[in-house]
């Protein structure tokens, strides 16, 4: 690979910590200007359009990335092949905003879909370029291009929702942030695509793309579809309860999941032809993601009461138990964040396809079954998948990677008995000054310290001689 993993982790890294605050700073100016249906009509929206561009993205970033001997010729027709999905995307949301307009009069969701399919053609005419970057592990760039584009984002939604343009102020960022974060990645685009094109090269990476393609729609099925089927059943207003809910976990989780998934595939794909060493990295990066993600979601789990109210505002303080289920379902999903990744990049594209079916049947059925409830309950239903895949995903990776389920699950033990020490102690030290009634920023403060000394120093006890193993089983 041009740079060594060691070269590109850092940046990967800053890219996800500044885009994180960023994210963490505009939710929580958001959701004290925005009401509950300004974001459940925007998450219905945005929902549909994210359908749209997984299924007319064909899979064609993990086929580049994946590839190991990729010409111009690939590139190239890659390239117009994902600017005409971009098109076709744009043209289907354009198509659904027709019926919002004619069929429901629905005319703020029918603008809605206007405007946020522009976001089509931005990754059609971006996916290669961007894929490019991710395959070289290029990670200081995209960074550059990242950074640019969600502060964009957090400076015009801000201004703009501070102005009072409501709902609109998240679109124009939206749309603000797709030209920024284009120009960002096309100044950096030293090869630009050619006129060649040729149908038997686009294939050959739609049949690798296609499976994953289907997969990645079915996870997102687990979010955006269920988004769509709480507004069917629920109303605007639940919806927005709960995706400021599921917001609130996504902008920490995306700190930590765009470096796993910006580094896995490259990382497991350059070693595809050394069984050992894929195993042996798996199980380094399933455990070094685990030691960051487990005490953080525990952590907020514990302090939510604390924090919720100080960060996106005391009229969300019933959120708390919604946003107590969102980090459980993202600590247990991060302990198989590498599964598709490894199954990937050995040429099982088609291997996560069972968990991700499994995932949507029970999404549907959780919708349903909750119509009549209070959003509590829709959101623990929702979180129910989680149980179901998990052990799915480890029989998946058993037996497609020759990967036995003692040696996928080892790499959780410490950071487990780490998490559970930490939390003992958060516990015990919440309950022992409780009697002192400490204001929320001190309650919170002093419950992270004693979290991070306890966890630190359990760490420090577990791997001060793992260093070195772990650089091993790193590529050079």
């Amino acid at each position: 690979m041009p740079r060594s993993l060691r070269k590109a982790v850092p940046w990967a890294i800053v890219d996800s910590m500044s885009t994180g605050l960023l994210g963490i700073l505009t939710l929580s100016i958001l959701t004290r200007v925005l009401n509950a249906e300004d974001f459940g009509a925007i998450a219905l929206a945005q929902s549909i359009v994210i359908l749209i561009q997984l299924l007319t993205s064909f899979g064609l970033t993990e086929a580049i990335i994946q590839r190991q001997g990729i010409n111009a010729l690939y590139i190239n027709s890659a390239f117009w092949l994902s600017t005409l999905m971009g098109i076709l995307g744009f043209l289907i949301s354009l198509s659904i905003a027709c019926y919002f307009l004619l069929g429901t009069s629905e005319l703020l969701l029918a603008a809605l879909m206007v405007t946020e399919g522009f976001s089509c053609l931005f990754v059609g005419v971006n996916l290669v370029p961007a894929a490019l970057l991710d395959r070289d592990l290029e990670t200081k760039v995209v960074a550059k291009r990242t950074f640019a584009g969600k502060m964009t984002y957090g400076i015009v939604a801000i201004t703009l929702a501070i102005m009072h343009f409501g709902i609109w102020s998240i679109v124009i960022a939206g749309i603000s942030q797709n030209v920024i974060s284009t120009a960002v990645l096309w100044s950096y685009t030293e090869k630009k695509p050619g006129r060649g094109y040729s149908i038997r090269h686009a294939m050959e990476l739609c049949k690798y793309g296609m499976p994953i393609m289907l997969e990645n729609a079915l996870w997102a099925f687990l979010t955006r579809v269920f988004n769509l089927l709480v507004g069917a059943f629920h109303g605007l207003e639940v919806l927005g309860i709960i995706n400021i809910a599921t917001r609130t976990g996504e902008v920490i989780a995306n700190v930590i999941s765009s470096v796993s998934n910006r580094i896995g595939l490259p990382l497991f794909s350059s070693i595809q032809d050394q069984p050992n060493k894929l195993k042996q990295s798996f199980k380094v990066a399933t455990e070094m993601v685990s030691l960051v993600a487990m005490p953080i979601f525990v952590g907020l789990l514990l302090t939510s009461s604390d924090w919720v109210p100080l960060f996106i505002g005391k009229k969300w303080g019933d959120l708390v138990p919604l946003i107590n289920v969102v980090c459980i379902v993202w600590m247990v999903s991060f302990t198989r964040v590498f599964a598709s990744p490894y199954l990937r990049a050995i040429g099982f594209s088609k291997a996560m396809l069972l968990p991700a079916l499994c995932g949507a049947a029970i999404t549907i059925i959780a919708v349903y079954v909750t119509q009549h409830l209070s959003p509590i309950f829709v959101m623990t239903a929702w979180g129910v998948r989680v149980l179901a895949t998990f052990p799915l995903s480890i029989f998946v990776l058993q037996k497609h990677g020759s990967f036995n389920w003692k040696e996928q699950l080892s790499p959780l033990i410490k950071p487990f008995i780490a998490t559970a020490s930490m939390s003992i102690a958060v516990l015990a030290f919440r309950f022992e000054t409780s009697a002192l009634q400490l204001n929320g920023i001190l309650n919170l403060f002093t419950s992270i310290l004693v979290g991070a000394v306890v966890y630190s120093g359990i760490v420090f006890l577990h791997y001060r001689n793992s260093v070195k193993a772990w650089r091993d089983a790193a590529p050079a």
